[in-house]
């Protein structure tokens, strides 16, 4: 299953910069209503390998791409497509592409290993 969501990752810059508790609570609502306008009714079967594809105007170093991700990758376990975060349950990868002009967003393609 492949879903293309209109949100881009924010860094994990952003969020040191601007910790409080609820800016990353803010962030991880926007990306539960960004997949519900995508999956709709999802009867949940939970993938076991994920590939995040970050498409960006620049590119981050990985560190600040994979801590941006959190707040997308708790948002899938809140709409059960994976059963958790635990490097047991789901390998995630993390890739990045530039787009200068549109598609600015994130792409996530899910697998059963």
């Amino acid at each position: 299953m492949k879903l293309f969501l209109d949100k881009e990752v924010k860094s994990l810059n952003y969020f040191i910069k601007h910790s409080h508790w609820g800016r990353r609570n803010r962030d991880k609502k926007q990306w539960l209503k960004v997949i519900d306008k995508v999956i709709n009714n999802y009867t949940g079967i939970y993938y076991n390998k994920i590939t995040i594809i970050s498409i960006r105007k620049r590119l981050l170093d990985m560190d600040n791409l994979i801590g941006g991700a959190k707040t997308l990758i708790d948002s899938l376990v809140d709409k059960k497509l994976i059963k958790d975060d635990s490097p047991d349950l789901v390998k995630i990868d993390y890739k990045q592409r530039i787009s200068k002009t549109k598609g600015i967003g994130t792409e996530v393609i899910f697998y059963k290993r």
